[in-house]
């Protein structure tokens, strides 16, 4: 994955690191934690209406989609994990799904942006 110009500048560990702090990686997590979702975060909007776009495989938004968005029981997220490297936030809710969508799609790689609308349910 690295040029072997900077094989010998970087070592494997240190490649890894800068990898791993790319990307943040954002759990959706549902009541039911087998319909959860994980992807690499696109966009977040954290206003009264938080928004989230992640980048997911298709059969990963498709399966949400079926699985969660198709029974009004399951609209509900229990929390919003987002992790870079070693660093953790977590969203406590409940959240309400107020919508989704897919947003792109890139069939050459299988993968889809999956935007996600959520407001904090308050008892």
């Amino acid at each position: 994955m690295m040029s072997d110009s900077l094989q010998d500048v970087v070592d494997d560990e240190a490649a890894a690191k800068m990898y791993e702090e790319m990307f943040i990686t954002t759990a959706l997590v549902t009541e039911a934690k087998e319909n959860s979702l994980i992807g690499s975060l696109v966009g977040v909007d954290l206003a009264i209406q938080t928004k989230i776009d992640l980048k997911v495989s298709l059969g990963e938004a498709f399966n949400f989609l079926s699985n969660v968005l198709l029974n009004d029981n399951n609209r509900k997220l229990r929390t919003i994990i987002m992790n870079l490297g070693d660093k953790v936030t977590q969203l406590s809710g409940p959240f309400n799904i107020t919508s989704t969508k897919i947003v792109e799609i890139d069939p050459s790689n299988k993968t889809c942006v999956l935007a996600v609308d959520l407001i904090k349910d308050v008892p």
